[in-house]
């Protein structure tokens, strides 16, 4: 199943981990209120995809490969081995910390997932700093994982604190989260890691998002996205021009067999002509192409190993505005009953992964689809209402209240999860709240199917 996960005021993502090679089949549908106008026009396809659309995949190791790893660290000694066996460790570790924050967002028992995320912490840090080497050339990374690890643990379990349950929580559950803060906080000394988390709140984030992009550049495979169509359009475009110069060719060959001199009036039409063809070829061109491409792939994705290149799989892209009518039985059934109207429109995402089996030997793959609401949230007008509440009855005027309301828009989520021959495993719905300011709220409902 997909988790959940909220990164800044106007993205969410979800991820899930993929243990199998093989096809594996996802769908997204989103669900636009028609009052948001989202069409062709504002918001074309190819700038959906490219701008609020995000699908990456990236390598995390399995448990009985990392344990033989970290016992005899002789295989990981050349990089960038090195770095891949560590960027798929820490891949694991927080892939299991972003599920247990899934668990303190659902209010689940505080007291058994700090817990288990206590373990999960002190087995990762054993493991990393255990397993260091002692090489001018690998200190560099280590350094950047090791700060970066120290930080992200630490916010979590900040995090942790703040829950209102933090306080009820008995002293054997606490203090080991005490220490473990305060371990790291004598670790940074001793190691000079300190001017790494100094300076203005800003600048410590950015500093700290660049050191995870370092850490995730081993593992995250490479995207090259080929966009299909291109040949069909060149043809739609030659066949429209070959037809419209005959024509014209004709026109003139007419012309000129029933009057012998070149008039203003027939100067005139031909201008004509070449203007109408210039307002009607671009158009024609496109439903052409649209029409004959209908139901086909617009993108081609090859997924490349860091470093080596070497193909670990590829994908094909569907990306279509549709509206209620146009979407399978299945996925009407499954939207939600949140919108009446039928004129919304219906953003459907389709996407065919095949991960080659040789490539899933050593490493598991963690699947992250993420999307991005800014457009989306620039259509919403951010004019703001006020209602008036009086405390007593009758009102008097000292005793009216004024309250800003600002407007928000409630979008269906869908993602449906396919087998290999294509029937519905399972369907997992959120419903967005949306404001000019970004994403409000996601609350997670019901799922249906297999988990």
């Amino acid at each position: 199943m997909f988790i959940l996960r909220r990164e800044g005021d106007f993205r969410i993502r979800f991820t899930r981990i993929l243990k199998e090679p093989g096809p594996h089949q996802v769908e997204m549908y989103l669900f636009v209120p028609h009052d948001l106008d989202l069409t062709e026009q504002a918001l074309p396809e190819q700038q959906f995809f490219h701008a609020s659309l995000s699908h990456r995949f990236r390598l995390v190791g399995q448990p009985a490969r990392d344990r033989a790893t970290a016992k005899d660290p002789s295989a990981s000694l050349l990089s960038p081995y090195y770095e891949v066996t560590f960027g798929t460790w820490f891949a694991s570790y927080k892939a299991s910390m972003d599920r247990l924050r899934v668990r303190l967002d659902d209010d689940e028992e505080l007291a058994s997932v700090l817990e288990r995320a206590m373990r999960q912490t002190e087995r990762f840090a054993q493991r990393l700093r255990t397993s260091h080497l002692d090489d001018e050339k690998k200190d560099r990374y280590f350094r950047h994982l090791d700060v970066y690890f120290s930080w992200y643990a630490e916010q979590w379990f900040l995090r942790a604190m703040t829950l209102p349950g933090w306080e009820a929580l008995e002293a054997g559950t606490r203090q080991p989260v005490l220490d473990f803060l305060a371990e790291e906080r004598t670790r940074r000394s001793a190691n000079k890691y300190e001017p790494e988390y100094e300076g203005d709140p800003v600048k410590v984030w950015n500093r700290m998002r660049l050191y995870s992009k370092l850490i995730e550049y081993p593992v995250l495979l490479r995207p090259r996205v080929t966009e299909l169509g291109t040949g069909t359009q060149k043809l739609v475009k030659a066949a429209t021009t070959m037809l419209v110069m005959s024509l014209f060719t004709l026109l003139i060959f007419r012309t000129r067999e029933s009057a012998h001199e070149l008039t203003l009036a027939l100067l005139l039409m031909i201008a004509f002509i070449y203007a109408l063809r210039d307002i009607l070829r671009e158009d024609l061109i496109k439903a052409v192409t649209r029409r004959l491409r209908r139901g086909r792939p617009k993108w081609r994705i090859s997924l490349l190993r860091p470093y080596t290149s070497k193909s670990m799989g590829r994908q094909r892209v569907w990306l279509d505005y549709k509206k209620l009518s146009e979407l399978p039985e299945l996925v009407r059934e499954n939207r939600g009953k949140w919108y009446i109207s039928e004129e919304r429109q219906v953003v459907c995402y389709r996407v065919e992964t095949t991960l080659d089996e040789e490539a899933m030997v050593d490493d598991q793959v963690q699947e992250s689809l993420g999307l991005d609401c800014h457009a989306l949230s620039e259509m919403i007008n951010d004019a703001r209402d006020h209602l008036l509440v009086s405390e007593t009855f009758p009102p008097t005027p000292e005793n009216i209240q004024q309250h800003t309301i600002e407007k928000h828009h409630f979008l269906n989520l869908l993602l449906v999860r396919r087998d290999q021959t294509g029937d519905q495993l399972a369907a997992q719905r959120w419903r967005l709240t949306l404001s000019g300011r970004g994403v409000v709220a996601c609350d997670a409902k019901k799922m249906i199917g297999k988990r």
